[in-house]
């Protein structure tokens, strides 16, 4: 928050949810379609509770802020496009897991993914240890 008040900046929050497979019934799996709108809710509800705790922060630190909540399988994907929406858009802010080489190469890195793909400036933020 500092950082985005000290530039008077303002920030949109964004948390992008997987996008779950709807599961298929008769593919050997038991499905409970209610089960499954459950878990979608809670997820929802959880990516709510996490914007509206970091807007009530920036809000307490004087820094104007919008928060939204997306689905979109891929991470990378749905910040570009988020961006690309906000025509106030300069730069893209994203705070990093910090993987090694070898969790990358397995987990991908979406931080990386979005560096190779924006137009935008990218900073990547690692909190220290």
């Amino acid at each position: 928050m500092k950082f985005a008040s000290d530039i008077k900046a303002t920030i949109t929050f964004l948390h992008v949810q997987a996008s779950y497979p709807i599961p298929y019934a008769g593919l050997g799996e038991i499905t409970d379609s209610y089960a499954y709108r459950e878990l979608a809710q809670r997820i929802e509800a959880a990516a709510k509770e996490v914007i509206n705790a970091a807007t009530q922060k920036a809000k307490a630190a004087a820094v104007g802020c919008t928060g939204i909540v997306v689905r979109n399988s891929s991470i990378s994907t749905a910040v570009i496009e988020q961006a690309k929406k906000s025509p106030a858009a300069t730069m893209i802010y994203m705070a990093s897991h910090g993987r090694d080489s070898v969790n990358v190469l397995i987990l991908g890195c979406e931080t990386q993914h979005v560096l190779s793909r924006s137009t935008l400036p990218v900073l990547d933020y690692k909190e220290p240890s």
